[in-house]
């Protein structure tokens, strides 16, 4: 997936609270234009059989209808009052040039790359990216995403989420916002067990400010004495904002 900034704004009665304190991001398609948090209700496209023939749907204009209609949810009546809102979104899938946009370190001979036209590693696309860790050692990639269209907005909130697939039995995982003067906004470490699908892990959502850009940073631990590798995909991140 290229990487996609998309902004937006809709007039909607909100109130304060924009996001869901723990938002599950779906899962992000070269069909779909924004990344939305309710990819369960997403199906498969049919042909069905009816009165007037087959009626055809495309899958694109489906995946159209599903973002806004998350989106429009997600914007419901939270509270009193009406306003402006909006929403910016940013995607990256590996898929152009990701080593000019992903950073890599790492200490005790850790470190990661890319997979660069295997399908097979990918979880959408052919690219994807990885990390490999040796025992006691830490592995990072992390993206800049720019905010400047959103910064300094009222009461902006923001999230992002990617997708791992851990290789080995149990490594630690952490996702990370940091910004450009070395603040760590945000960090989560989680647990992750082997596997043969990806997992998605994801922020809380967070204060932009007058952040004119942010690191989206995921970084690998091997500190259960084992090492191990994980892939990356399908980064998405989000911000709604009032005004």
């Amino acid at each position: 997936m290229a990487s996609k900034l998309f902004c937006s704004t809709l007039n909607s009665p909100i109130g304060h609270r924009l996001l869901p304190s723990n938002p599950p991001f779906g899962p992000v398609g070269e069909r779909r234009e924004l990344a939305t948090f309710v990819a369960h209700h997403r199906h498969s496209t049919r042909e069905r059989p009816g009165k007037m023939g087959k009626i055809r749907k495309s899958t694109r204009t489906r995946g159209r209808l599903l973002a806004t209609a998350a989106i429009l949810a997600l914007l419901a009546p939270l509270g009193i009052g009406t306003a402006q809102a909006g929403l910016m979104s940013y995607q990256d899938g590996y898929e152009f040039n990701p080593s000019a946009k992903w950073s890599i370190a790492g200490s005790h001979s850790s470190g990661g790359g890319f997979n660069i036209n295997i399908p097979s590693s990918a979880r959408t696309g052919n690219n994807s990216g990885w990390l490999g860790v040796q025992p006691g050692g830490w592995a990072y990639q992390q993206i800049e995403i720019p905010t400047g269209s959103v910064s300094g907005r009222p009461d902006t909130e923001c999230a992002a989420a990617i997708w791992i697939k851990p290789m080995v039995i149990r490594q630690e995982v952490a996702i990370e916002i940091w910004d450009r003067n070395g603040n760590q906004l945000y960090r989560r470490l989680s647990e992750h067990a082997g596997s043969e699908n990806y997992q998605q892990i994801y922020t809380d959502r967070w204060t932009l400010g007058s952040r004119t850009s942010v690191f989206v940073r995921i970084v690998d631990y091997g500190t259960t004495g084992q090492g191990g590798t994980i892939r990356l995909d399908d980064l998405v991140f989000q911000c709604y904002f009032i005004g």
